[in-house]
């Protein structure tokens, strides 16, 4: 299967900007964030969780759905390195099913 991550240089970068903010247990924070991820001309938007502990770990997980686009033809599992509006850049999975849907995970 040949498939391909469109933007910028064959890149696929989430995109996060402030949404809301809430402290966790032990000083952690939770950030609810819209976004996106664009792959083969599709874009995918939705919200994603993420958790900044007080060590400095990130955890991101995204839940988006197909906005514009044709959905890909068969599961597709992609590795990048992500943009991160809270941080340097960060590296995350992919998958996204024929049916529209795209889970985006992204950890340090």
């Amino acid at each position: 299967m040949f498939f391909r991550v469109t933007i910028a240089c064959t890149s696929a970068f989430v995109f996060f900007s402030v949404f809301a903010a809430r402290p966790l247990a032990a000083q952690a924070f939770v950030i609810d964030v819209p976004g996106a991820i664009l792959v083969d001309g599709g874009i995918y938007r939705g919200t994603c969780h993420h958790v900044i502990t007080p060590s400095g770990e990130e955890n991101i997980s995204c839940h988006l759905t197909l906005d514009t686009g044709t959905p890909e033809s068969e599961t597709t599992h992609i590795s990048y390195i992500g943009s991160n509006k809270f941080g340097p850049p960060i590296p995350c999975d992919a998958v996204i099913t024929p049916n529209g849907r795209a889970n985006v995970t992204c950890h340090n």
